[in-house]
């Protein structure tokens, strides 16, 4: 069975002092706000037109801002990469909190090495971290502490949620902040997972930029409050 959930609707203040839609925003209602904003002489651009989304919100106050939230029933959300980081759990529960089943056999595993950020062939599945096990044409990830090396079990994850959780365990943090940049940088492949990569992307209002060179993923923007939460997070 395939799940997925709609982010909720709302509106979010980002680094720079604008506002972006974010969510699901029903056709009529995009309309009826947007129509509202421009009406108070705010400025609503297209950040990101190939995508159907991205709407900026600029030129308006707070004030005026919070009547067309409450007209509507919207949530605003100030400062909300720091809001966002703010409210995340930190790695240590998300990882205690997964599903355990029985760690499969396999004729090798492939080892991920917090070291070097590169995966590494083994023939047994005996220390703590990531594994990545092939079924026919895909793979399955599968994250060990101690307690799962004890008890042969695992937790099967994503890859970037068990390379943050690997890293972890290792004491190696896949992570770091450029405060001039202000931008939040983790090897390619190690993407922030889930509401982590939420809470940076809610810096500029964009995706992360790649960059080949270093093989590293970029966050832009990201203010220093929301840097510092988010690493204390994921490193406790």
């Amino acid at each position: 069975m395939t799940q997925w959930e709609a982010a909720a609707t709302c509106i979010g203040e980002l680094s720079d002092g604008t506002w972006l839609l974010t969510g699901y925003w029903a056709k009529q209602l995009d309309c009826d706000v947007i129509g509202a904003l421009e009406d108070l002489g705010a400025t609503v651009t297209t950040k990101a037109p190939q995508r159907q989304g991205l709407r900026i919100i600029a030129g308006i106050s707070d004030q005026d801002l919070a009547t067309v939230a409450e007209q509507f029933d919207l949530d605003l959300v100030p400062h909300a990469s720091q809001s966002i980081a703010m409210a995340l759990p930190i790695l240590s529960s998300v990882g205690a909190g997964l599903n355990r089943r029985d760690m499969p056999f396999a004729s090798r595993y492939e080892y991920f090495d917090t070291r070097s950020a590169t995966w590494i062939e083994l023939e047994t599945a005996v220390l703590t971290g990531l594994y990545r096990v092939s079924h026919s044409f895909s793979s399955r990830y599968y994250y060990r502490n101690a307690q799962d090396v004890a008890d042969e079990t695992a937790s099967i994850v994503t890859m970037q949620l068990g390379k943050h959780l690997a890293a972890l365990e290792a004491k190696r943090p896949l992570i770091a902040y450029d405060p001039v940049e202000s931008s939040l940088s983790v090897p390619l492949g190690a993407e922030l997972p889930g509401m982590y990569g939420r809470a940076a992307v809610m810096g500029d209002g964009d995706l992360p930029e790649i960059r080949r060179s270093d093989r590293s993923v970029n966050y832009l923007n990201v203010p220093p409050a929301a840097a510092a939460a988010i690493i204390g997070k994921l490193t406790s």
